[in-house]
């Protein structure tokens, strides 16, 4: 490759990082507003709620207020967890990718509402390098954040697949929601989220596509190498 090339697209990938940071960050401010503090604020007011029927001598009303109040503060703890995760995968390191997923969902479920969200994956307890690991997590929780918003889905399944020789990490995000308005091009031209992850995957040589589904809703599929060019085997101690 010309060092034209190399320097333009060095230029690209930096404007797509710096895109994704910035879409990161209102992300957060987003949560933050219309997640967290909506779900503090609505705790406060079932707490207050709950000391006026108390005082009243409604005792029934106050429970009953007290029980809202305790369901909205599980709520908050579901989101704050999941804004956590969003910034660094504390469960990642934990529990490992396939740990690390199951929780997400879970999470992504009690938040969401779908009637099911299946994982299915053969990792066992295989761990890998970090910035794979890191890698395949993020792809997953975006495509599920892109579920959430825009698929309109009631079943999610992720599955994520060890070749046998071990030398290949495949994953798959689908759900049956209502798919994308247009085919998803390889041309670049594809929302920064999509664009953030096809990049997370490229830079550890490996392959990115969206499907729009013939039965409905989306795939979105990952293949990544687990032994780059010039790596040496790497080893978990």
């Amino acid at each position: 490759m010309e060092p034209e090339q190399l320097s333009t697209n060095a230029i690209e990938l930096t404007h797509v990082l710096m895109m994704a940071r910035e879409e990161e960050r209102r992300i957060v401010a987003y949560d933050l507003h219309d997640g967290l503090t909506q779900y503090i604020a609505a705790t406060n007011a079932h707490l207050e709620a709950c000391i006026a029927a108390w005082d009243s001598g409604q005792h029934e009303r106050a429970r009953a207020q007290l029980a809202k109040a305790h369901e909205y503060i599980g709520f908050a703890g579901l989101e704050s967890r999941r804004m956590v995760n969003s910034l660094r995968c504390l469960s990642l390191e934990d529990l490992g990718l396939a740990g690390a997923v199951e929780q997400l969902l879970a999470d992504e479920q009690k938040r969401t509402g779908w009637e099911s969200a299946t994982l299915s994956h053969n990792l066992s307890s295989e761990r890998f390098e970090p910035r794979i690991e890191t890698a395949a997590f993020r792809v997953v929780q975006e495509a599920l954040n892109n579920a959430r918003k825009h698929a309109q889905a009631s079943h999610v399944q992720v599955m994520l697949l060890l070749a046998p020789d071990k030398a290949v990490l495949t994953l798959e995000v689908s759900d049956n929601g209502v798919g994308l308005e247009h085919p998803a091009p390889n041309d670049g031209k594809i929302p920064v989220g999509m664009h953030g992850m096809r990049e997370r995957v490229r830079t550890l040589e490996g392959s990115f596509e969206v499907q729009s589904l013939p039965e409905g809703g989306v795939r979105v599929r990952a293949s990544i190498p687990l032994k780059q060019k010039g790596d040496q085997q790497y080893e978990r101690v």
